[in-house]
């Protein structure tokens, strides 16, 4: 095999995969991380977009939301619409319990919190509603 080849199996040059020691069962690198449901998990995209007016969908997107790290949020629009209405859990992990409706308009690059609900049922059924509004 040449050096090339060793160096990308190995990581080190001149490394015998024998010196190397061999890793537990135990140690597979994902100490302390834990799977969490996300808005995306616990809603029926689908069966959600079923209940807008006809022309919105729903889709889930990962967003930056200030200093805080990448949110999974549920996102409504309509093509011909500028503004969209963004829902996002106030805990990623508790999607289930209070969630942040956020209008974002497209063109402008802005978005400004409107609603806040203490659940996601309430949060889906605003959210149904603002599409309504705009709709007629």
């Amino acid at each position: 095999m040449d050096r090339l080849h060793q160096e990308r199996l190995d990581g080190e040059e001149g490394s015998q995969p024998s010196d190397r020691p061999e890793p537990s069962p135990e140690d597979d690198g994902l100490d302390g991380v834990s799977e969490a449901e996300t808005i995306g998990d616990v809603v029926d995209v689908a069966a959600f977009g079923r209940r807008l007016p006809g022309g919105w969908g729903v889709g889930v997107e990962v967003l930056p939301f200030d200093d805080e790290p990448l949110a999974e949020v549920l996102v409504v629009r309509r093509s011909s619409e500028d503004s969209r209405l963004v829902l996002k859990p106030v805990e990623m992990a508790d999607p289930w319990g209070k969630v942040e409706c956020f209008e974002r308009r497209r063109f402008e690059g802005t978005r400004e919190r409107i609603l806040a609900t203490d659940s996601l049922e309430a949060a889906l059924r605003a959210a149904t509603n603002w599409a309504h509004q705009r709709s007629g």
